[in-house]
């Protein structure tokens, strides 16, 4: 046996102590014969009641002092509180042992339970700190976890700020505070929306928009022109369509989908989510903005007046047209239900009429097939008329068709009879609320200026 070893307690190993030093500690009651004792060249620790040093010591194999009482005998003891950081004596301890702890209390040969126990080469003195391998361990893992937590947070604040303060560097200081404002107080529980609106020297419109919806959420951005404030158009609507993945994202250079610049003017900007609640449409945030390309602002005023001087032009011209329309298919809707009356027993006679009715109305049929050019329809100021009368002209062929099949197969029954008279009926007054309508628009036109009002449309 060497001079110098390690004994262990309280699930720790002291040393390197000398054998004086651990009789010394055997006789004060500190340690007892059935604890362990390692020094270099043994394979496994062993009692120190079996070695021969130790013999004389073997009727004290109980302590008479509790853990605490123990490490701080050895605080205050110079000899060992002065021994923080021994020289290894040359050999590592071993890398693991089972090491066997005993309950001194009952018979010293009970066996209380067994661990696994980790001991490293150059080991602290355990009465300057409280430093088992297994719990400083345990303090190094957490302390690596708690630097890896904080690294990963100072990652995600820094490229949330950079994030930020890329999506707010071209705003003013105004806007940029506005924007701050808005993320500052929005509440999540209430979803919302908050946006400002630039130009860059190509004159091409960005929103910066903030919103507190979760990500993943689909809002559609909607710019509806006033069409009395537009240059070159007088009504545009566009949409934007944008899946969110932060909170605060900016749609630069908006044009539409063609390529096209917006036409300068007024527009009504509006945010919704169509799947924030319910999968229902809710508007997050609304406001208006002059949008669009213009060569000189100060020209705005002069360019908007010749601009609706050439639209009073085409919204006159089409009054007259849609009124020949709307009376030529009163008259084409009353022509078939006479001669339906008058011919439907004579069959000779009906087919003769119905040959040169049916070349009147596919005529007409055919003026409305430009309505599916989308630039022709995009043109029309009066538009929504045009459509309706379109249908119009096909529910009064729809009667021709009808009436013609009850006479060719000699179907002329009673309840036949009601059914086109039903139908004659709905055509006479769709025609008339058409009627209506186009004498609205001819009085606001006659009664404004600028660009015609479409109050009522």
């Amino acid at each position: 046996m060497m001079n110098k070893g390690y004994v262990f307690r309280n699930e720790r190993h002291y040393g390197p102590l000398d054998i004086t030093e651990i009789k010394e500690m055997i006789s004060r009651g500190l340690i007892s014969t059935n604890h362990f004792y390692w020094q270099p060249g043994m394979h496994q620790w062993e009692r120190i009641g079996k070695f021969e040093q130790f013999k004389s010591y073997e009727s004290l194999n109980k302590t008479t002092c509790s853990d605490i009482e123990f490490e701080n005998t050895l605080r205050s003891d110079i000899r060992y509180s002065q021994r923080r950081y021994p020289q290894s004596i040359g050999q590592e301890l071993p890398f693991q042992m089972k090491t066997e702890y005993f309950n001194e209390s009952e018979n010293s040969s009970k066996i209380n339970k067994t661990d696994e126990t980790v001991i490293q080469q150059d080991t602290i003195w355990a009465s300057s700190k409280r430093l088992g391998v297994v719990k400083t361990a345990r303090k190094k893992i957490f302390f690596y976890m708690l630097v890896l937590l904080l690294a990963i947070g100072s990652s995600l604040f820094l490229n949330i700020n950079s994030h930020k303060s890329k999506m707010l560097s071209g705003l003013s200081k105004l806007q940029q505070h506005k924007i701050e404002n808005y993320l500052n107080s929005a509440e999540s529980d209430s979803p919302s929306a908050e946006f400002i609106h630039y130009q860059n020297n190509q004159s091409e419109d960005s929103l910066v928009i903030a919103t507190n919806v979760k990500p993943g959420s689909e809002i559609i951005v909607q710019l509806k022109g006033i069409g009395e404030t537009l240059i070159g158009e007088h009504t545009l609507v566009h949409n934007i369509n944008h899946i969110v993945n932060e909170n605060i994202f900016t749609l630069k250079r908006i044009k539409r989908n063609d390529g096209r610049f917006l036409p300068y003017g007024k527009y009504i900007i509006s945010i919704s989510c169509t799947n924030c609640r319910y999968n229902e449409n809710l508007v997050l945030t609304e406001g208006m903005e002059y949008l669009g390309k213009i060569e000189n602002k100060k020209n705005y005023s002069f360019d908007l007046n010749n601009y609706h001087s050439k639209v009073r032009l085409l919204a006159e011209s089409e009054l007259i047209e849609l009124k020949n329309i709307a009376n030529a298919l009163d008259v084409q809707n009353e022509e078939t239900m006479n001669k339906y009356n008058q011919f439907k027993n004579y069959k000779y006679k009906w087919n003769y009429f119905n040959a040169k009715w049916l070349d009147l109305q596919n005529s007409i049929i055919d003026a409305f097939s430009e309505l599916q050019d989308p630039e022709f329809f995009s043109k029309l100021f009066y538009a929504p008329i045009y459509l309706n009368l379109q249908v119009i002209s096909q529910d009064v062929l729809s009667l021709n068709q009808t009436q013609n099949l009850e006479i060719v197969n000699n179907n002329l029954t009673s309840d036949r009879s009601i059914k086109t008279q039903q139908m004659y009926q709905e055509n006479k007054k769709r025609i008339k609320d058409a009627n209506v309508k186009i004498d609205l628009m001819k009085f606001n036109f006659e009664n404004s200026k600028g660009m015609p009002s479409r109050e009522g449309l």
